[in-house]
């Protein structure tokens, strides 16, 4: 079970004040509370005064609580007694909430402190995977500066309707499915390989695909990726192999369509399991204008 643990109105005052940004009062309640500095409070994310100072980017108030001794690579999470034993399930640290929230100068101050940034969430998240998310350029670089793992697979398995069940994999997985095609060129200069992926096969350009990021197609492509490369994912007893074409215009997405088409998708390519086309897909999901796109590029 839970290890119940008693939060006193102090420390509930010194989150509160830092998630503010009231400086004033962090002053005031930390004079009071340094020794429990480090306490979280009792909501889903378990966040401390540092956590939700760097999430908000307050410098003054982060300086003010790594100055009263606040563990920077705090990280929020559960921890769990049983029989005895306590373990703890990782969750964030300030520097991962900072990158993700597009918090520069937070993070700036934050490896200054020496935080941490190879440090990983449960999941394997990392402070660059959530760079990627957040798409400030000067967060990426900062993090890429300090030698880490641009290569790093995080494990999170999710599901939605565009992709199905995936895993968020690498920093440029999260770049590509959010958008961020100036991140994933920073990230291409960095040496990482536009090809990175799990078993399935799905390169970043799926993600971007599946989402209708037109840009950051051209930009795979135009470094060497394959417009009509197939992943190899196996639902239930079926074996899958879509193209990029075939996410895009099963979600619908007209620029995404149109981009991969100029780099030179082929949409004649059929799945092995339903025998179906990109335009076929389009149309079981209703997608008319992009059933006309395809058809009219069959015929070039």
């Amino acid at each position: 079970m839970n290890r119940k643990t008693e939060i006193s109105e102090r420390v509930l005052a010194l989150i509160k004040a830092a998630k503010d940004g009231d400086e004033d009062s962090v002053f005031q309640w930390l004079r009071g509370c340094r020794n429990e500095i480090d306490t979280c409070d009792d909501t889903h994310d378990k966040y401390n005064a540092l956590h939700y100072a760097a999430e908000k980017g307050h410098l003054g108030v982060l300086k003010m609580l790594l100055l009263a001794g606040a563990d920077v690579n705090y990280r929020s999470g559960d921890r769990i007694e049983d029989e005895g034993e306590i373990t703890f399930q990782p969750g964030h640290t300030p520097l991962i909430l900072a990158a993700r929230c597009s918090r520069p100068e937070a993070v700036a101050l934050l490896l200054s402190a020496n935080a941490d940034p190879h440090i990983r969430s449960e999941q394997d998240w990392t402070a660059l995977h959530a760079a990627a998310v957040g798409g400030n350029l000067a967060v990426v670089e900062n993090l890429l500066s300090m030698n880490v793992d641009h290569s790093v697979m995080s494990y999170g398995r999710h599901f939605d309707e565009e992709l199905g069940w995936y895993f968020f994999n690498t920093p440029m997985h999260a770049a590509a499915a959010n958008g961020k095609p100036v991140i994933v060129e920073c990230l291409l200069k960095h040496g990482a390989s536009p090809l990175e992926c799990w078993i399935d096969k799905r390169t970043p350009i799926f993600y971007a695909a599946a989402y209708g990021h037109s840009e950051v197609i051209r930009v795979l492509c135009e470094h060497g990726v394959n417009p009509n490369s197939r992943e190899e994912r196996r639902q239930y007893s079926f074996f899958i192999d879509y193209t990029p074409l075939h996410y895009a215009a099963s979600n619908g997405h007209v620029d995404a369509v149109k981009t991969l088409l100029d780099m030179g998708a082929e949409p004649r390519i059929v799945d092995s399991h339903s025998k179906q086309t990109a335009a076929q897909a389009a149309k079981a999901a209703g997608h008319n204008d992009v059933v006309r796109i395809l058809q009219a590029a069959k015929k070039r």
